[in-house]
């Protein structure tokens, strides 16, 4: 009697976890697609005012900065957006 009444705990921890964790994960992707999607335009913006600012200024290498740092920011999302699918497709690690 015992022992079924930790299974039917048990079971219920689990289901709810599973349902946390599908839950996390689905807003995890969200946000690596909306970092992805700032960062690029971003990356665009800052590579445009560089090009309009003059050589060898301080606004200028900001601009090369922010450019460089938003492509980086855009490639790890896209790298976190390509892990959470792998891990999800993955039916040793199914979330649901």
């Amino acid at each position: 009697m015992l022992l079924d009444r930790i299974k039917s705990c048990l079971s219920t921890w689990e289901t709810m976890i599973l349902g946390e964790s599908e839950i996390i994960v689905e807003e995890v992707e969200h946000v690596a697609e909306v970092v992805d999607k700032v960062a690029t335009v971003a990356e665009k913006v800052s590579e445009e005012v560089a090009e309009a600012l003059p050589e060898n200024g301080k606004l200028k290498e900001t601009a090369l900065l922010i450019e460089a740092v938003s492509k980086a920011t855009a490639h790890d999302a896209k790298l976190t957006q390509d892990f959470i699918h792998k891990v999800s497709c993955n039916k040793r690690f199914q979330l649901a």
